[in-house]
């Protein structure tokens, strides 16, 4: 007797195979496909990080250095300061761990390429942060905390500095008290 074909055949035909074949094929696709998003995501996550990294950095270098500048450390004439642009005495950091007397510009810089508003802070001469403010921005002073405020955009050199610095651009305000640690 004959045992039934279906019982005594092995292997798989030409059809099942290029079903299986197919199938591993869509889910590599699949999978590949899922890799990609999810690398992508994960790299501008990093990139959106390190940029977050970056600004913090940059705000805290120029609160510090408005932090440190204070009657005792400036020569108080030497508080000088437009709408775009400040210039003051304040400690820096030095090598040893120490602080030295530096110079501090604060200033509006406007990038032509892009035409995209920045606080950029100096310290004798080099660039040591970089804050966005949008496609705007200016400089203002509060002189006196009365009444909400009492703002000037130019400081003349007079017995005291400022009580704050303000950067105002369309997308942010960055707000700097002057000699206060917190």
């Amino acid at each position: 007797m004959r045992a039934s074909s279906a019982l005594c055949r092995r292997g798989m035909t030409l059809l099942e195979l290029m079903l299986a074949l197919s199938v591993a094929a869509l889910l590599l696709v699949w999978a590949h496909a899922f890799w990609r998003v999810a690398d992508d995501g994960a790299s501008r996550v990093s990139r959106g990080a390190a940029a977050v990294g970056a600004a913090a950095a940059s705000y805290w270098t120029v609160r510090l250095l408005t932090q440190r500048a204070h009657a005792d450390s400036l020569a108080v004439a030497d508080f000088r300061a437009t709408d775009v642009e400040a210039r003051f005495a304040s400690r820096c950091d030095d090598a040893m761990g120490g602080d030295v007397p530096c110079e501090v510009v604060l200033r509006v810089d406007i990038d032509p390429a892009t035409r995209a508003a920045a606080l950029v802070a100096q310290v004798a001469g080099a660039s040591v942060a970089q804050l966005p403010l949008g496609s705007s921005g200016r400089l203002r002073f509060l002189r006196s905390g009365a009444g909400g405020g009492e703002w000037t955009s130019r400081w003349e050199p007079s017995l005291h500095p400022p009580l704050a610095i303000e950067a105002v651009g369309d997308s942010a305000a960055i707000f700097l008290a002057i000699g206060v640690a917190r």
